[in-house]
């Protein structure tokens, strides 16, 4: 018999593309979408650390703020939960959208940014990685940008920009 996964796992933002097995949650009724919520000015429909695991793709960039969001995913996640986040980066304009209200680089998750996280709520980055698609020289790109951000950002980015920049995110608390 095979061992049923109990995990609770979000997709937030999730529009017509959810992921298996997660509970889709959007602002805008789709056949993907279990939940119908405003992101932005509702809470989250879950007891505080019940989720597992969450997941933004291609989602967080449509908002006119994050914070509300990050404070809700961080009341509901789990201690030790991870927050999966995929947006475009910046400085590719393939991925410039007029619906794009907010853009993300290199340092968007980190700990100095968001107000509402820094007295006891944070998220630790565990892992952030920029995707690139195309010419990148056979890897090269990449690795300079993993190695070195700032000689990438500064000089390489505006002629080999990444597509996007991802993020995992741990939730901490206060010690």
């Amino acid at each position: 018999m095979k061992k049923q996964d109990t995990r609770l796992c979000l997709d937030i933002g999730c529009g017509k593309n959810k992921r298996s097995g997660f509970i889709g949650i959007d602002k805008f009724k789709a056949p993907a979408v279990d939940i119908v919520l405003d992101l932005e000015t509702e809470k989250l429909p879950f007891e505080n650390e019940t989720i597992d695991y969450v997941v933004a793709d291609s989602f967080l960039e449509h908002l006119n703020s994050i914070e509300f969001v990050l404070s809700e995913a961080w009341r509901v996640m789990k201690k030790e939960a991870v927050f999966e986040v995929t947006v475009p980066y910046y400085r590719n304009s393939v991925e410039a959208q007029p619906y794009h209200r907010l853009r993300f680089g290199w340092t968007s998750f980190d700990s100095d940014k968001h107000r509402s996280l820094q007295d006891k709520n944070f998220f630790e980055i565990i892992e952030r990685k920029l995707v690139f698609r195309g010419l990148d020289f056979f890897g090269l790109i990449p690795f300079i940008a993993e190695k070195n951000y700032c000689v990438y950002e500064r000089w390489l980015s505006h002629f080999f920009p990444a597509r996007q920049i991802k993020w995992l995110l741990k939730k901490e608390v206060e010690k």
